[in-house]
């Protein structure tokens, strides 16, 4: 005996799910381009401080930019991806946050899938109700609060801002360091080339 679960269930968990991924996807962006802007501001800054900057330490520079890229990339975004997160799973973290439910989410959805003869259909369809009234006012934002992503986000903004401002006030030394930073084989010349 497997008895479906009402959408009622299913689709406020489901809301959270999808909630816990967009969540996970922003931080793992936020993560990344905060470790590229970061690494490519750095290595603009290093050359026009120390210019002319050997070949060798140019490609130093551009290939931690690029293991940082990687590290991020597999630490934040790929790894919390990969992991598989059930409906069960989702209703136990709601459970932990509202006591009041009682565990009845997480005993419904455990029960209609492996329910095989020793659980009353008649006491299972009174949980399920019951679990009904229990998710029914589940507010996906509100439960998984963007805070961890924002821990992120901003260092991610406010590097991007410094970003545009640079191109904003010295677009041509910028322009030049940009190239610099991540094109180690150009014979473009530094920053201070465009003083001569």
């Amino acid at each position: 005996m497997s008895i479906n679960l009402p959408r009622e269930i299913t689709k406020p968990l489901r809301a959270l799910l999808r909630r816990v991924r967009r969540m996970q996807i922003l931080r793992g962006v936020a993560a990344m381009a905060t470790v590229v802007l970061g690494g490519l501001l750095l290595s603009m800054a290093a050359h026009l401080v120390f210019a002319p900057l050997a070949v060798e330490v140019s490609w130093i520079l551009l290939g931690l930019i690029g293991a940082g890229l990687l590290w991020s990339a597999t630490k934040w975004f790929i790894k919390p991806l990969r992991g598989r997160i059930t409906l069960i799973q989702i209703a136990r973290w709601l459970e932990t946050r509202h006591p009041e439910i009682q565990e009845r989410v997480s005993t419904a959805l455990e029960l209609s899938d492996h329910a095989k003869g020793g659980v009353s259909e008649e006491l299972l369809q009174q949980l399920i109700e019951e679990a009904q009234g229990d998710v029914k006012g589940v507010n996906p934002a509100r439960e998984v609060r963007a805070r961890r992503a924002k821990r992120w986000l901003w260092p991610a903004t406010a590097l991007a801002g410094i970003f545009v401002a640079v191109f904003v006030v010295f677009p041509g030394e910028a322009q030049r360091l940009l190239v610099r930073a991540v094109a180690p084989f150009s014979d473009l010349g530094n920053a201070g080339a465009l003083r001569f």
